[in-house]
């Protein structure tokens, strides 16, 4: 008998190699398919490859797919969640937004509106403006004391009736 030392395919052109689909330089499950088909195709007859590491390979190329789908599906996914913020972001023109601060600022001229909240049933409240130095100049007495949120309209005019400059109060 005689002794083969390999398997002489002969050149192999461009079009037979592997093409990585990626622009760095690891395979895919196409190259790695291509890759485990070759092997099978140019292993010694004498002394073919063991099924253990058949299997292994196998194993591997079923993970590397696995991976690669679910990729592929964190993309589509991601550019779903996307999409539905624009969407989302869309129904919120025209739209008045309720935030939650100390201060505000008092237009020059007008009228400001005030919201405050009441956490359960009140029987009295009183709100106190204060300059940004920290000096009260209004003190307000709402008359809805039920729990929920609510607004008042302040003048901008102070307790002796004098109009407040604009700037941002508490």
């Amino acid at each position: 008998m005689t002794y083969v030392s390999g398997i002489y395919q002969g050149p192999v052109g461009s079009s037979q190699l592997p093409s990585t689909t990626e622009s760095n330089d690891t395979l895919g499950k196409d190259e790695f398919l291509t890759l485990l088909v070759a092997q099978l195709q140019n292993q010694d007859p004498l002394n073919p490859t063991d099924s253990t590491e058949w299997t292994a390979q196998l194993a591997q190329y079923s993970q590397l797919e696995q991976s690669m789908n679910l990729n592929d599906t964190m993309e589509e996914l991601l550019d779903a969640q996307k999409n539905s913020d624009r969407l989302a972001a869309l129904s919120l023109i025209g739209k008045e937004a309720m935030v939650e601060s100390g201060d505000f600022y008092l237009p020059s001229t007008g009228e400001v509106e005030i919201g405050y909240m009441v956490d359960g049933q009140a029987s009295d409240i009183t709100l106190s403006i204060l300059n940004s130095g920290g000096a009260t100049v209004k003190t307000i007495q709402p008359v809805e004391l039920s729990s929920g949120n609510h607004f008042i309209t302040w003048d901008g005019l102070d307790e002796n009736g004098e109009r407040l400059p604009g700037e941002v109060t508490r």
